[in-house]
């Protein structure tokens, strides 16, 4: 049995091909609609038919098709080693995009090119060959000579013929790749992808936690990547829009290598925070787009603190305990007395006992059987200080009320005076009623 396949070049534009098809088939039978010449009705029929077939198959032969025949055994097993490392990300010089962008629309036309004449695998590499090139760990360094001493251990690289390796060409680390690749004994093709113009400096990743709380530190981690010499100095701040939270400067490791600034932030307030990470751009820079990377947070409210100090533990103490350590918004702080003094139950470290450092940052102060004399003077102090201090309000708080205005005892609710004689209901003249109202308002009344 003889395997045959059909297929245009790789590079055919298909539907314009189909669309085209139809237009010439319609215009064939458009053609023979006339009545001068006269033909006969089996004429008409079959020239339209002839000649629409006789365009189509001209068209077909201008996409260049191949009829191939599969040779006897296995086909041909191509690996494409496809670049992902973090140099990958930078944009291609003249051109739009990414190098990682390219490198993929590389890989895909090689697999076009070869669909039917071999099997094409395509293989992502990085620090490592395989999967684990992709992840934020492996992607710090190309290792291509790595990558083709390792293909062959791989079952992507069993019975191989050949190899392609599409990567922006900055190797840093790892073995010579000249000398595993003419170990391998098969051909190895390169394509050149995106070769940068000028220096460039980019932020290509930032690791953070996806939440955070108010007031305690957040570790962030700010990936650079540098076309800069190996010893080169380069700033990295991180900004709540126009404020800056942290900085740190990192040494350039040398072209396409991976530099990481580590810092630590503590958020002043609560909600979805979007923090950047910025770079300085470099005179002549190819793109200044990749200069900063954003990330967000969300922050939680800070940790309520509660202070709880005992003469000793008991079972109403462990309860209340238990039932406070299991509320994550809460920071709990216990100090027990025992026999050879007071420790922090937390811990089990031996504490010199309380004092009044120990109500900073504390909302709720617990005292189990203690009086006075037990806390110390000290102590003592600092908690009634805490609680006047709590318990008296802020003058803005407070709005001091008009006292109201002292009534003369002759005056009372619907009555009016007259030489301090009462009258009520009384009816009397304009002018007289007139000099009584004179009379209450100099009185108060």
């Amino acid at each position: 049995m003889t395997d045959l396949s059909l297929h245009l070049a790789p590079n055919a534009p298909t539907l314009w091909l189909v669309l085209t098809s139809l237009v010439l088939v319609v215009l064939s039978v458009w053609a023979y609609r006339f009545l001068i010449p006269p033909l006969g009705a089996r004429a008409k029929r079959l020239l339209p038919a002839l000649r629409a077939v006789a365009l189509v198959v001209l068209l077909a032969l201008l996409a260049q098709p191949v009829l191939e025949r599969a040779r006897a055994g296995r086909a041909a097993h191509v690996v494409i080693l496809l670049d992902r490392s973090r140099s990958m990300d930078l944009p291609a010089g003249g051109t739009r995009g990414s190098r990682a962008s390219l490198a993929s629309a590389a890989a895909q036309s090689i697999e076009r090119g070869w669909r039917g004449r071999a099997q094409v695998r395509v293989v992502p590499f990085a620090a490592t060959l395989g999967g684990d090139s992709t992840a934020a760990d492996g992607r710090g360094a190309t290792a291509l000579g790595d990558a083709l001493a390792a293909l062959p251990l791989v079952p992507e690289g069993q019975e191989l013929d050949g190899v392609v390796v599409v990567s922006d060409g900055v190797v840093n680390a790892g073995r010579d790749p000249i000398a595993a690749g003419r170990a391998l004994g098969v051909p190895v093709h390169t394509v050149l992808t995106g070769a940068a113009r000028g220096p460039d400096r980019a932020v290509t990743e930032i690791e953070a936690s996806t939440s955070a709380r108010v007031g305690e530190p957040t570790p962030i981690r700010v990936h650079v990547a540098t076309s800069e010499a190996a010893g080169v100095a380069v700033p990295v701040r991180l900004f709540d829009g126009a404020r800056e939270l942290a900085h740190a400067t990192v040494v350039s490791p040398g072209a396409g290598l991976d530099a990481v600034a580590e810092m630590r932030v503590r958020p002043d307030r609560a909600g979805l925070a979007v923090w950047t990470a910025r770079v300085d751009s470099l005179p002549g820079e190819s793109s200044a787009a990749d200069d900063a990377r954003q990330v967000a947070i969300e922050v939680s409210p800070g940790r309520l603190g509660v202070l709880i100090v005992s003469a000793g533990l008991n079972w109403d103490l462990t309860f209340l305990r238990r039932a406070l350590l299991a509320d994550s918004g809460v920071s709990l702080r216990t100090l027990s007395r025992e026999a050879g003094g007071w420790r922090e139950v937390e811990s089990g470290r031996v504490v010199a006992g309380p004092a009044e450092a120990d109500l900073k940052a504390k909302a709720v102060v617990v005292l189990d059987a203690l009086g006075p004399a037990d806390l110390g003077a000290a102590m003592d102090a600092g908690l009634v200080r805490r609680s006047r201090w709590a318990s008296t309000p802020t003058r803005r708080s407070v709005r001091a009320a008009p006292s109201p205005r002292p009534r003369p005892a002759s005056c009372s609710p619907g009555t009016t005076t007259r030489s301090g004689a009462p009258r009520r209901g009384a009816r009397r003249r304009r002018s007289r009623t007139s000099r009584r109202w004179r009379r209450a308002a100099a009185t108060g009344c």
